[in-house]
């Protein structure tokens, strides 16, 4: 059995086309819905940390970068999220330093601290990150996870 990447004439096959862009776009708005509900897993079948996965508050901009199933080569067909921090936010990341002021604009606008102390709260912040890490919010492997299960197929990631 050969794979949709490995199936030279795809675009000369249109039925097996729209059914690898059907599952394409059932990938995608899983992980969309996944990055507006709490994953319930524990994160050791996603995550190198040893932390349960939150639910984040910054989903809005990645939901917004969301790019939907696309055809990049005649062979190869895609989704992607654009923002910066969208890896990030799926895998979590190791603990490591960070200037408490650059969290001074986003504590502003996501967290209801009063202004005079928002310095106290983002040092505390950069503190806990520089000790544990920022936690993962998996919305893209659970998708596939969950269609790849649904149809049994493999579906491969791949970095750009």
């Amino acid at each position: 059995m050969k794979s949709i990447t490995e199936l030279e004439n795809i675009n000369q096959c249109p039925e097996l086309k729209k059914i690898a862009e059907n599952i394409m776009n059932e990938i995608f708005t899983k992980s969309q819905e996944n990055l507006v509900t709490e994953i319930k897993w524990g994160d050791d079948k996603y995550s190198g940390h040893n932390r349960r996965p939150t639910k984040i508050t910054d989903q809005g901009i990645i939901l917004q970068s969301g790019i939907p199933p696309y055809w990049e080569t005649p062979t190869r067909l895609a989704f992607e999220y654009k923002a910066a921090h969208s890896f990030w936010v799926e895998v979590g990341t190791p603990p490591h330093p960070i200037d408490p002021e650059r969290l001074e604009g986003w504590i502003l606008r996501k967290l209801d601290v009063p202004k005079d102390e928002i310095k106290q709260v983002s040092y505390m912040i950069a503190k806990k990150i520089a000790t544990v890490g920022i936690e993962p919010h998996p919305y893209l492997r659970p998708a596939i996870n969950e269609v790849s299960t649904k149809y049994n197929i493999k579906v491969i990631i791949t970095p750009n």
